[in-house]
Order: structure tokens, then sequence, then C-alpha cells
């Protein structure tokens, strides 16, 4: 409902002391992701090949 009054969105942002904290939240969200696509998409992809091979299908692309 903040959304609906003028003025009143950055005035429920001030309330939690840090007008940047959305920001910084998505900032941290992406370096997240980030750093989960790096240190788990060898072992998700090998993981997909494994089970291409036993299941018989050759359609996975391989890197």
């Amino acid at each position: 409902m903040t959304g609906l009054r003028p003025g009143s969105l950055r005035q429920g942002l001030a309330t939690q002391g840090d007008v940047w904290d959305t920001q910084w939240e998505m900032f941290r969200a992406l370096i997240g992701a980030t750093v989960s696509v790096l240190l788990l998409g060898r072992p998700h992809d090998r993981g997909l090949s494994a089970l291409a091979e036993r299941q018989g299908d050759h359609c996975v692309a391989s890197r």
C-alpha cells in the first residue's frame, strides 16, 4: 500500500535505515548466482552426461 501515496515509498525505505538496502540485496543475489554457476556448472554437466550415457541418449551437448 505504500506505493499508493506520493512520497510514501521513499519514506518506507528510509525507515529501514538504508535507502540502498534493496539494491545491495539484489547485488548480493547476483554475486551468489554467479558463484554458484561457476562452482556447480561443470559437476552438473558431468552428471547430466553420465545420466544420458546410462540411458543411451546421446542428445546432451558436450563441452
